[in-house]
């Protein structure tokens, strides 16, 4: 048994004497932020240098390929027969043409039919995606 004449209340006076002298910590989420701020800055710096394109650019040395034209996918793309017997997959550069579900793109197909189907051609290689 207690030997104290009001127990709880002594208790309660202990728990809030603990509590008053309980140093405050400063939170630790300020310099969490400041932390992550610097190491974004630093690798958005040093990461600038390291992109690669999602295109490949081609020196002018690239010789021209020639070749027969033997299908027109849509308004801006062709397959090429190459002198080699090699089928090339060519999108016209700097043409905006519709794609074959969008109006006029069977226009667009039929127009560039009438130009180079069946005809020798000489592709000139700007980019390759």
């Amino acid at each position: 048994m207690c030997t104290a004449k009001y127990p709880r209340e002594l208790n309660v006076r202990r728990l809030a004497s603990v509590n008053t002298t309980r140093a405050r910590v400063p939170s630790p989420m300020p310099i969490r932020l400041i932390a992550l701020l610097v190491l974004s800055s630093v690798l958005a710096v040093f990461g600038q240098d390291q992109r690669k394109p999602a295109t490949y650019y081609l020196g002018l040395e690239q010789e021209p390929i020639r070749g027969r034209t033997i299908g027109i996918t849509d308004g801006d793309t062709i397959k090429v027969l190459s002198a080699d017997k090699e089928q090339i997959l060519v999108r016209i550069a700097f043409i905006d043409a519709p794609e074959k579900g969008q109006p006029f793109g069977e226009r667009a197909k039929q127009a560039l039919s009438k130009l180079v189907f069946d005809k020798e051609v000489e592709l000139r290689p700007h980019t390759i995606d």
